[in-house]
């Protein structure tokens, strides 16, 4: 609670992946908190069961415009998530999306109250999810790196994936 946390280092270079969750089934909760510069993602969950749950936090300034791909406020690289809490956040300054989902499914996913400004790419790639809520947000400058005109995939505000059986099971 209450903590700043940046991934600039004294020299004033920008580092990667501020926190970095390796273990499974564990529950993160920040309420209060700042999460200011990093190079990549400001929340990088490496394994399945993980629930993180945001309140009343600021994530800024992740990635770069060099590399926009690299700009993630939290990225679940392809695992398993438990439970996805954010309420009454504000994200600014993130040069890919908020949420990046890598595969894998959510179990639980809510957005409720944030705010999100000058978010490059897609705003939340949610990917599967099976209960997912997302109300009274506001939304500014939601992709403003556009699509470009040769893109495979088209950007999009809110990206879901159909469920499949295994998810399911």
């Amino acid at each position: 609670m209450g903590l700043y946390i940046t991934n600039l280092d004294q020299a004033g270079g920008l580092n990667k992946n501020m926190l970095r969750i390796k273990a499974g089934n564990v529950k993160i909760v920040a309420e209060d908190c700042q999460f200011d510069y990093d190079s990549q993602s400001a929340f990088r969950l490496d394994d399945d069961g993980i629930s993180l749950i945001l309140k009343k936090c600021i994530v800024s300034n992740i990635g770069q415009t060099v590399n926009p791909d690299n700009g993630r406020a939290i990225d679940d690289r392809g695992n398993n998530i438990d439970s996805l809490v954010v309420e009454n956040c504000t994200f600014y300054n993130i040069t890919s999306r908020v949420l990046r989902d890598g595969g894998g499914y959510i179990k639980y996913a809510k957005f409720n109250h944030n705010t999100m400004v000058n978010i490059g790419q897609m705003m939340l790639s949610v990917g599967e999810v099976v209960d997912f809520t997302f109300t009274n947000n506001q939304v500014v400058n939601g992709l403003f790196l556009g699509n470009s005109v040769n893109a495979e995939v088209p950007h999009s505000v809110i990206e879901l994936a159909l469920l499949t059986n295994d998810d399911l099971a």
